[in-house]
């Protein structure tokens, strides 16, 4: 029972009449519209409890308290994600964040996010990517870009630039390009991301996008000669720092 309809019972009988029922109502409508305020402010801060639907049930956070609970937890909402998968996957933020500062950890947030197919690779030729559906750390495959040629007569192995012996950097390979990785706030949610999971040590150099061929030793039995593309590649580069992307290769 709400306030506007208990007020009307309580008290003497000389104020129960019409106008006294009548000014216990509006008072008791004030008393439940603060009740409902409270309780909506409180459930709004749990993903999957913050409303309740016309027949008493919990349902999802509203969209904007969704994206304050991100913030807090460190988990952007990825491009074009709905309020229902965004909830699912903040709710599961306890499960992921023991694995933060790793190849898994970078890698399962950028799926949650929506971005599918993402290789870590770090500058010694150390690369991760989730093959498995198991949705845990057994999804992950290491391996080693060491049995490829760089771009020079360096030691063989993924280079971002001539400073081949500097390992405390990363970068991420996709095998394709998609929407998240064109538009502009998708590629700010990538940096975002990718800034706030990698290991505290490492650098983030940025993002290369495959258009066409091949870029750097990926595939992993490709063999590098003397440029960064090979014959005709065409690969976006997104800088980890934010600066513009721009596309190397026709």
């Amino acid at each position: 029972m709400g306030y506007a309809a208990w007020l009307q019972t309580q008290g003497p009988s000389w104020i129960l009449g019409p106008q006294g029922k009548a000014l216990a109502r509006t008072t008791g409508a004030a008393y439940d519209a603060q009740r409902d305020r409270i309780l909506q402010a409180v459930l709004a801060r749990f993903p999957t409890a913050g409303q309740l639907d016309t027949s008493g049930q919990l349902q999802i956070a509203p969209s904007d308290a969704l994206d304050e609970i991100g913030a807090d937890r460190q988990l952007p909402r990825g491009p074009g994600e709905s309020d229902a998968a965004y909830a699912a996957r903040l709710q599961a933020a306890w499960d992921i964040w023991p694995f933060a500062g790793s190849h898994y950890g970078v890698l399962r947030a950028l799926k949650g996010a929506g971005y599918v197919g993402a290789i870590t690779v770090q500058d010694n030729g150390r690369w991760g990517q989730l093959t498995g559906s198991a949705g845990t750390i057994a999804d992950l495959t290491l391996g080693s870009l060491m049995t490829c040629k760089d771009r020079t007569n360096n030691p063989p192995g993924w280079t971002f630039d001539p400073r081949t012996y500097f390992y405390s950097r990363m970068g991420l390979v996709f095998a394709a390009t998609a929407a998240n990785l064109e538009s502009v706030s998708g590629q700010a949610i990538l940096n975002a991301l990718v800034n706030e999971w990698r290991p505290a040590g490492t650098a983030f150099v940025g993002t290369w996008v495959i258009l066409a061929g091949n870029v750097l030793g990926w595939p992993l039995a490709r063999a590098l000669g003397g440029g960064e593309n090979l014959g005709g590649d065409s690969v976006r580069f997104i800088p980890g720092d934010g600066s513009a992307p721009f596309v190397m290769g026709p």
